[in-house]
């Protein structure tokens, strides 16, 4: 999802001159600009085509920010819950994103080749569930968010982090500072 509203800003423009310019409306802005209505996948494509695609993709919204605020006391399941909906409704309505539940830019290039930086990673919500060994995860800690190969550990309480670049070196962590896990389903470059 973009920050239609930073975009606005950025350029100058009222949320009637930007309206006229995507051919939608100044309360269809509005709806857009507070998250209350989805942007369809035309005006995704208009302001690419009007204002650029470096406009656009500085202006997304990185969606592991809501991550960030997620509470790591567990009586709080509801709240994560209730975030992950919010979440779902703005995915772009795209057949690739149908096994996804939400995607993050790639910032870093530790998985190149096979995960590029500007990368989107299409992620899906482990839910508690254990790693499959192999498998390619964004793994957060407190001081960690990496996209990386998960593989046993020396031990049960921890987990091998092996990323593609060789430039990188291969991490262990403990099991216990992970505060989120998610799945990669995908990339668009």
């Amino acid at each position: 999802m973009i920050d239609l509203k930073k975009i606005r800003k950025e350029l100058g423009l009222t949320q009637d001159k930007l309206a006229k310019s995507l051919s939608s409306t100044q309360n269809n802005i509005c709806q857009f600009e507070t998250f209350k209505k989805q942007i369809p996948l035309e005006i995704y494509n208009k302001c690419i085509e009007l204002f650029g695609e470096d406009i656009v993709k500085r202006n997304l919204i990185q969606v592991e920010n809501y991550f960030n605020e997620l509470p790591k006391n567990p009586k709080n399941a509801n709240k994560i819950q209730e975030l992950r909906k919010e979440i779902k409704k703005f995915n772009l309505e795209m057949p690739l994103l149908k096994e996804a539940d939400f995607a993050i830019l790639n910032t870093d290039d530790c998985m190149h080749p096979r995960v590029l930086s500007n990368d989107y990673i299409l992620l899906k919500s482990m839910n508690n569930e254990t790693p499959i060994f192999g498998n390619i995860y964004f793994i957060k800690t407190n001081d960690l968010n990496s996209l990386r190969y998960v593989k046993k550990g020396n031990n049960d309480d921890n987990y091998l982090l092996v990323a593609e670049n060789k430039h990188y070196e291969d991490l262990i962590i403990n099991k216990a500072d992970i505060i989120n896990m998610f799945l990669m389903v995908g990339r668009m470059g």
